[in-house]
């Protein structure tokens, strides 16, 4: 039996009401992240006069020199830099401000809790397929997988097209359910500790 992780519930999120398309990233901010690409991506549509806003959660080694590279290449497009934050914060932010588009183009991955998170509120993912990211990034149910080696012209265009609409996004309600489906942790550790409890007692039967 394979038992996933889970995050909790906090409930749904709201996207944007206002006209402005709001991107979230979070990671740490070391080379393998990649969130240099994020900042490309977004200065090839800087002078495009697309409003955008995009916040990255989390702080690290690259932390000066991204911040450099964002105000050399973003002047029009807003962004944000919070550096590290508690937990409770991450969520309280996801709670507080709407986010439209989840992103994550990592070269390496695990299971990523910080993806778990935001379709737990209905965001939808683009993400690079490394690791276990297809399990959550799922192509067309969560979001949008891009292969590991996209490029910052990739990512760019793919951007333009879900804030211009001509790329159809999974709406919040079916990344919110399949959160519920694969990673609620409540669920997902109910059901591991009846298994346990289970394979106790079978196992006691035949002892006995």
């Amino acid at each position: 039996m394979t038992s996933l992780l889970g995050t909790t519930d906090h409930g749904i999120g709201q996207g944007s009401s206002d006209g402005v398309f709001r991107i979230v990233s979070c990671s740490r901010l070391v080379p393998l992240k990649r969130v240099d690409m994020i900042i490309d991506a977004l200065g090839k549509l800087d002078k495009n006069g697309l409003k955008i806003e995009w916040t990255h959660i989390g702080g690290g080694s690259e932390y000066g020199r991204l911040l450099k590279l964002a105000s050399a290449k973003l002047r029009n497009i807003v962004y944000n830099f919070t550096g590290y934050l508690e937990n409770k914060d991450v969520i309280k932010m996801y709670m507080d401000k709407p986010f439209d588009l989840f992103i994550n183009v990592s070269s390496s991955e695990g299971l990523p809790v910080s993806i778990m998170e935001a379709i737990s509120f209905g965001i939808p993912v683009v993400a690079t397929d490394v690791g276990g990211t297809s399990e959550i990034a799922a192509d067309g149910i969560t979001g949008r997988l891009i292969k590991a080696n996209c490029t910052s012209d990739g990512l760019s265009e793919l951007i333009r097209s879900i804030v211009c609409g001509s790329e159809q996004m999974p709406d919040r309600g079916s990344c919110r359910r399949f959160w519920e489906d694969h990673f609620k942790a409540a669920a997902n550790y109910s059901a591991l500790c009846e298994f346990i409890i289970k394979q106790c007692s079978n196992r006691e039967g035949k002892n006995s």
